[in-house]
């Protein structure tokens, strides 16, 4: 029955066969109203119920613990409003709760740990507060996790640790406090883990954390971490992406210290990202160690922190950039001619710095005939000389 044009409220007569429905899909009609309760009473074998994409209000029936037999809930897109019931653990045969895109407030009931069947739980885009109950260490089907962009507090359960095969969890944008468990570095399934801009999360990455093998992005921003960078990485490492810093107001991450030699021997890395930190020192080594990624990397940001010397002509070596983004830094010197390699670059920012000058290879990247791509280039006009940027001195930026 899925987009069929149904524009009313699901009737309450279809408990009337609520025993023997095993599978219904109302997906992306216009219906409304609420879900009624009479729908799920005695239904045992309902297997199925899909009601995406619709003008659904009021809550999840407690009624719902009936179906004793449901393996999938799919209530998305909708206006469904207050909190899971605590019954939805007695679905022991539930594989995928997906609820994201409501208004659904309240905590994460603990009884959701009895569902030992789950392997999905999504129900970002809420209005859910509370903490993330420890019960979720006892859901060894697990395989993702999605409770971003909700209100959580307090910390991340250590007893996920206890989840085999966990790929994704995803709390980022919520309210969570505390320090990244170095629990979570016995998930060896573990592709995406992802806290991003929970300002109460503090203290250090732990190694256990990075060196996962399978990890593809370490996002460490708009947290209150401090110290240096992480360093210690699998050898195998699929880490493609690194980011750290303060992109939003309130953000108070403070790393120390320099970027280290470790990650320009991340085989995967295509994008690194390190904006509005206090890291210093030369971020970029004049001799770029043995088996490096320059020939992977496609965007490097070093934007805003307190980087200084000159730019080495290794960053000739980063053949396929796409993106440069150096500028408030505390470079000086001569822009190397090697940057002129950088023949797929799209964007290069290098404004306030105290370059000196800039190479004629720079204006080269900007004439299409000769196949060049470059399309925004902002540099300190004046000072180095720049005869075909696209913009002068300080930019506002609005960073993801």
């Amino acid at each position: 029955l899925s987009q069929n044009g149904l524009a009313s409220t699901i009737p309450s007569q279809l408990g009337r066969i609520s025993q023997s429905l095993e599978w219904l899909n109302l997906e992306e009609n216009g219906l409304t109203g609420s879900l009624p309760p009479e729908l799920f009473a005695g239904a045992i074998r309902l297997q199925t119920l899909s009601v995406w994409g619709n003008g659904l209000t009021g809550r999840l029936p407690t009624s719902l613990g009936d179906c004793e037999s449901l393996q999938r809930l799919k209530v998305v897109s909708n206006q469904i409003s207050g909190p899971i019931p605590t019954e939805i653990g007695q679905l022991s045969n539930l594989e995928f709760l997906e609820i994201w895109t409501n208004k659904i407030t309240g905590s994460i009931p603990t009884e959701l740990g009895n569902c030992q069947s789950l392997k999905k739980y999504s129900a970002e885009y809420n209005d859910m507060t509370g903490s993330l109950p420890t019960e979720l260490g006892r859901l060894t089907n697990l395989t993702a996790v999605f409770a971003y962009w909700n209100m959580h507090s307090g910390q991340i359960p250590s007893e996920l640790g206890n989840l085999p095969t966990l790929e994704i969890f995803n709390v980022a944008i919520n309210n969570l406090s505390g320090t990244l468990p170095t629990e979570i570095g016995r998930i060896s399934s573990l592709r995406r883990f992802r806290y991003f801009n929970n300002k109460g999360i503090s203290g250090t990455v732990p190694s256990e954390i990075t060196s996962l093998p399978l990890v593809e992005d370490i996002w460490l921003q708009n947290l209150q971490l401090k110290g240096p960078l992480p360093s210690v990485f699998h050898p195998q490492s699929s880490i493609r992406s690194l980011k750290a810093g303060n992109t939003l107001n309130g953000g108070n991450s403070a790393f120390t210290g320099t970027v280290p030699n470790e990650v320009w021997l991340l085989p995967n890395l295509e994008v690194l990202e390190f904006i509005n930190t206090t890291l210093t020192g030369a971020p970029i080594p004049d001799v770029l160690p043995e088996g490096n990624n320059a020939g992977v990397m496609r965007m490097v940001t070093l934007a805003e922190n307190e980087f200084s010397g000159t730019l080495p002509s290794s960053i000739g070596a980063f053949v396929g950039l796409t993106n440069l983004w150096l500028q408030d830094n505390a470079f000086i010197g001569d822009v190397p001619s090697e940057i002129g390699n950088l023949r797929s670059l799209q964007e290069l920012h290098i404004q306030e710095n105290g370059f000196d000058s800039v190479p004629p290879g720079i204006c080269n990247l900007r004439n299409a005939n000769d196949g060049g791509v470059l399309e925004t280039y902002i540099s300190d006009c004046e000072e180095v000389g720049c005869t075909c940027c696209t913009g002068c001195g300080p930019q506002t930026e609005v960073w993801e």
